[in-house]
């Protein structure tokens, strides 16, 4: 009874004791995905867009990094996928957990330190190891923030 009065008040969503850690976590990753207004690439507009920011070019419809020298730098598809979320929510700070909801794929989940590293392998590529320098900010105690300005076309 108690479970049907408080769906009819208005709850989300209701879990009794005992109850296993990973389903809680799963049911607020759902509860957030429908509440936090970040789409999912998939769900996205099929737009190819080229994105330039500071000499640097990814085409979204090649999936094609170009460095500011021309010079093509290869991505795995995981780079790939972060790069274009980053590029498509500039300035925006991003959790771990909305990166993980909005790149990870049905074929291959991402777990909370592949993001960690997938970042550092991404900001290597671009070049910027120096944290004062990084076009990717970590914003300590929440998530990472695409920091650079983008050119408008």
């Amino acid at each position: 009874m108690d479970r049907v009065v408080g769906l009819e008040l208005g709850a989300d969503d209701y879990i009794t004791k005992p109850f296993e850690p990973r389903e809680l976590v799963a049911r607020v990753r759902a509860v957030l995905r429908r509440t936090s207004g970040i789409e999912r690439p998939e769900s996205q507009a099929a737009t190819v867009k080229v994105f330039r920011w500071s000499g640097w070019a990814f085409d979204s419809g090649r999936q094609v990094l170009t460095d500011p020298d021309g010079t093509e730098v290869t991505l795995t598809g995981g780079e790939v996928r972060l790069l274009h979320m980053f590029l498509t929510h500039p300035n925006r700070v991003l959790s771990r957990d909305q990166i993980i909801d909005i790149i990870s794929s049905g074929d291959s989940p991402a777990f909370d330190r592949s993001i960690d590293v997938r970042i550092a392998r991404l900001r290597k590529k671009l070049g910027n190891g120096d944290s004062k320098a990084s076009f990717i900010k970590t914003i300590r105690n929440y998530g990472y923030q695409f920091a650079a300005t983008l050119d408008s076309n």
